[in-house]
């Protein structure tokens, strides 16, 4: 999948997400992947679980990589944010275990549908130039988040460390994984609140920057939600992509 039409598509998903809690924004990624790579619907749990542990790993492994840059340059890292990111970048050890599908299909209704989601799964973590692009996007979200995070405490006139704002911009993008409330609204500003605390700024602070940082991303969420639905849904009726199978297509996590 193209780098356009993945983040398109995370846009229409996240813009979803603004009005649904648990992630509903996943039965937008799930209809283009069908009409547009012919991805059953089965496997995408499986597939869903694998880009989530895709970005949890990707995330832990920018953060573990700005904290020993905070030790060249003599800042302090708390060990909570230690200790975070190791958890974090454990989760790719998970792409080293293939899920039993054998022993999935004699088990009824709910063992074929746990083997088509198994399918999936195992897709992803056998096809490296899929994880290489998946990894790139996501490291990519997250950067742009870092940009947003210190754009938004400079704002309110609060100087921001990069080591502080790749922490913050990390965890607040992988604290909607479960997205508990629609945009995942009042977790991701305790979030970023707390990790602001941690850095050494003020809790009051972290909010404020984390209001700041929901206005601009509703914007864009907004904004980029309307032009990625026209674009992917509604400009490209053809859907002619391959029919190779679920092996050859890029998947897609929520930013947020």
């Amino acid at each position: 999948m193209p780098f356009r039409d993945a983040y398109l598509l995370t846009m229409v998903s996240s813009a979803i997400n603004l009005v649904t809690p648990f992630r509903g924004g996943f039965a937008a990624r799930s209809v283009y992947l069908k009409q547009t790579h012919r991805v059953p619907f089965s496997q995408m749990p499986g597939l869903a679980l694998g880009s989530t542990f895709l970005a949890v790993g990707v995330g832990g492994v920018l953060l573990l990589s700005t904290n020993f840059m905070g030790i060249v340059y003599g800042l302090v890292t708390p060990w909570q944010l230690w200790l975070l990111a190791c958890l974090m970048c454990m989760q790719i050890l998970g792409f080293l275990i293939p899920l039993p599908e054998r022993f999935l299909k004699g088990r009824g209704h709910f063992g074929r549908w746990l083997c088509s989601a198994s399918e999936g799964w195992n897709a992803l973590r056998t096809d490296r130039k899929s994880l290489f692009e998946a990894s790139t996007f996501h490291l990519a979200i997250f950067l742009i988040s870092t940009c947003i995070v210190m754009a938004s405490f400079y704002s309110i006139n609060i100087p921001l460390s990069l080591h502080a704002a790749v922490s913050i911009a990390v965890f607040a993008s992988c604290s909607g994984i479960a997205n508990l409330t629609p945009s995942n609204l009042g977790v991701q500003e305790l979030v970023v609140a707390y990790f602001a605390r941690l850095s050494g700024e003020t809790f009051a602070g972290g909010i404020a920057a984390a209001l700041i940082m929901r206005a601009v991303s509703l914007s864009i969420d907004l904004v980029g939600g309307t032009i990625g639905y026209y674009i992917l849904f509604v400009k490209k009726p053809n859907h002619h992509a391959d029919t190779t199978g679920a092996d050859e297509h890029l998947p897609v996590v929520d930013k947020r």
